[in-house]
């Protein structure tokens, strides 16, 4: 009977012993973000899930290169990132992993070859903006070096998407500068800095043709609460545009656009009201003192402030639909301290939201 209970407890312990078995620690010699084989865990997936919002996507990120131990650290210590605290170690390193510029998912596309430079003779007519990349990607360009979900236009690629080129019209005597950036059709990497491009022509040639103011927005009302904002226009030729709220100012008489020069041309409003109208009067001149028409635009903000269109708008791609959006509930005090303080909240289309916008975003929460 004794030797019957001896065998019985040996097994009740042996299984007690397997049930118990805690999951492996990290490799004591393991370095801090090296690239490990974890089947069972997908570190893009775990930051997708629990990193993008603050952070923004692997391809965008400023958290390169960031270790194991940094993630821990932030969890630890980071009040925003102490709901984190459920990450397994394997997990962590996972992530770290999938930051990591070791990791070939995180491989930007490099520029090379790009064209033209110099200076041409004022006849020519259009030359191609060209780059060629190391890798399969869409390339997109501006006049402006900004981001490139910013970029205005698109460069068209050959069938193996590595070299890029866009027929650009020419005016004499100009000067054109261009940015590029590119992004893989693999992983969505972007180019780490944009690619400028400079050249300009010679005003060997008579140009007696107006610039064309082609296009101009916004074409509707801004949105109730809206305090400051801006307005484009477009022309058919590099040119320096001016504006003025008196309709009988002639160019010299007007205000120069915060940025123009080019074929693209933006102006910063502020002091806006809502339930008001307002006119503007623009005029654009080219290299060799060409004036184009006056164009009218005409600008107003609407009276009534919208928040369930402005959280639509501004909030939707990131936070949900506001029916079961994740911030319900969410003050104007902490949508403010979001903006203030999370890097991918600080966008221009969010820094010019006014306190108005952001209380009506709050009550449709």
């Amino acid at each position: 009977m004794n030797i019957m209970k001896a065998r019985y407890l040996f097994i009740i312990i042996l299984l007690g012993l397997i049930s118990c078995k805690e999951q492996a620690p990290l490799p004591a010699d393991a370095p801090e973000g090296e690239i490990t084989q974890a089947n069972s865990i997908d570190g893009k997936a775990l930051y997708e899930q629990n990193c993008l919002n603050c952070h923004g996507s692997l391809a965008t990120t400023y958290k390169k290169d960031v270790t194991p131990t940094q993630i821990l650290t932030g969890i630890n210590n980071i009040v925003r990132m102490q709901y984190l605290v459920f990450l397994s170690d394997e997990q962590i390193l996972e992530i770290s992993n999938a930051l990591s510029s070791k990791n070939p998912d995180n491989i930007s596309p490099k520029i090379s070859n790009a064209a033209p430079s110099g200076k041409y003779p004022g006849a020519t007519t259009s030359l191609n903006l060209a780059v060629v990349t190391d890798l399969a990607s869409n390339c997109y360009y501006d006049s402006i070096d900004v981001g490139v979900d910013e970029m205005n236009g698109q460069l068209f690629a050959n069938a193996d998407k590595t070299s890029h080129q866009k027929a650009i019209i020419l005016s004499p005597g100009a000067s054109y500068k261009f940015y590029i950036h590119c992004v893989d059709t693999l992983h969505q990497n972007v180019t780490k800095v944009s690619q400028l491009i400079t050249f300009s022509t010679d005003l060997d040639a008579v140009d007696s043709t107006p610039p064309v103011i082609t296009s101009t927005f916004p074409n509707e009302p801004y949105l109730g609460g809206t305090e400051r904002a801006k307005f484009y226009l477009n022309s058919n030729e590099s040119a320096s545009c001016r504006y003025s709220t008196d309709i009988n100012s002639n160019y010299d008489q007007m205000n120069t656009m915060d940025t123009t020069g080019t074929l693209g041309h933006v102006q910063t409003l502020n002091s806006l009201v809502s339930g008001n109208s307002y006119t503007y009067y623009v005029l654009c001149a080219d290299p060799t003192g060409n004036i184009s028409a006056k164009e009218t635009l005409n600008l107003s903000v609407l009276a009534n402030v919208n928040g369930s269109i402005l959280y639509q708008n501004h909030c939707t791609s990131c936070h949900g639909s506001i029916s079961n959006s994740s911030k319900s509930g969410a003050s104007s005090q902490e949508i403010q301290d979001a903006i203030n303080d999370i890097r991918t909240m600080r966008v221009e289309s969010m820094l010019f939201l006014s306190p108005t916008q952001i209380d009506a975003i709050s009550n449709a929460l």
